[in-house]
């Protein structure tokens, strides 16, 4: 799925297939306006997220739904291309094997004609052994200098990238977000699993309602469960002009009647630093009409955050609302019945 550009007590989980659906989403989530006629006509909910404590993140929230089953309507989500939709301005979107191997980037390629590519490779070329401004390791950034050798040819630097993020989605495929590597060259090392987990905690209501899952992929407690094999990928998009690669995995999880998802992106070259889309979907009839209630809550952490506050920091949030509002009504466009 497309990452946000522009600019997540079990006893509740256990209660959703005994509550009416719409009701649990209104006390999980505190979206109070939720009309099932409404939805299932393709109208959605949006909110920002409330101010929380952690410095460098945002959050929203959203309610839709589909006219599919819940199974089918997670297994649509997971793996959703949304290269096709040039509003999303996402260059490319293909899955990786695992294990991961360099013909998974065959396709990464650096158009001369378009400008924020053009920025990327121009990064990625002026990388030395102690400055980048793009997310790396200190390792990372040697081993892309020695390799490049402040060679610009775009051949080059993609399959000198390439080698560098088959490492990266390697070790993610071997530990998951233990694997995830920390940003090493932006003053302070930043890891991506930390981030993910302190947004995740400061919403509590989420975080419970998500509890299955994040367990799972070690974001609640201390070790995730490997077994779980999500759906990898990697993505070239737009992000404030700026040409921005990233790398994640989509996990997908069945709870009784409910399914859950977490599109995790561990490593994203720059701009922000990691992301976490959580949805819920669940079964619900309104008269004769049955389908899948949907809700997804998502969490942003970049740089530029941390200098934000009060109505600058609300204005990203509209943004980033903006933005996965095209995201949500153009699946829906493509999953509703013809």
């Amino acid at each position: 799925m497309k990452p946000v550009a522009t600019f997540i007590s079990l006893a509740l989980c256990c209660a959703v297939n005994a509550q009416d659906p719409v009701e649990h989403l209104k006390q999980a989530s505190g979206l109070q306006r939720i009309d099932p006629a409404r939805l299932l006509t393709g109208d959605f909910i949006s909110e920002r997220g409330a101010l929380g404590d952690f410095p460098n993140g945002i959050s929203a929230q959203f309610c839709f739904a589909t006219s599919l089953s819940p199974a089918e309507t997670a297994r649509r989500l997971q793996v959703w291309d949304p290269t096709p939709y040039p509003a999303l301005e996402v260059y490319q979107f293909h899955s990786l094997t695992n294990p991961c191997r360099p013909e998974d980037f065959r396709q990464l390629e650096f158009k001369a004609n378009l400008r924020p590519m053009r920025w990327l490779q121009d990064k990625l070329a002026t990388t030395t052994g102690t400055k980048s401004d793009l997310n790396l390791t200190g390792a990372e950034a040697k081993q892309l200098a020695d390799c490049i050798q402040k060679r610009n040819d775009p051949r080059v630097v993609a399959d000198c990238f390439i080698k560098m993020l088959v490492e990266r989605a390697s070790l993610f495929q071997k530990k998951g977000l233990a694997g995830a590597l920390p940003y090493e060259l932006s003053g302070n090392p930043v890891s991506p699993a930390i981030q993910l987990r302190m947004m995740v905690r400061e919403q509590s209501s989420v975080a419970t309602e998500f509890a299955p899952l994040l367990k799972k992929i070690g974001l609640h407690g201390n070790t995730a469960d490997l077994a779980l094999q999500p759906f990898h990928y990697w993505s070239l998009f737009q992000a404030d002009r700026h040409a921005t690669l990233n790398l994640g995995a989509v996990y997908l999880l069945q709870d009784g009647e409910r399914y859950l998802l977490a599109d995790v992106q561990y490593y994203v070259s720059s701009g922000f630093y990691t992301s976490i889309t959580l949805t819920e979907i669940v079964p619900f009839r309104n008269g004769d009409k049955t389908g899948s209630l949907c809700w997804r809550v998502d969490y942003l952490a970049a740089p530029m955050l941390h200098f934000t506050k009060g109505t600058d920091r609300l204005a990203f949030g509209a943004l980033m609302v903006q933005d996965i509002k095209k995201s949500i009504g153009l699946f829906l466009d493509e999953v509703k019945p013809k």
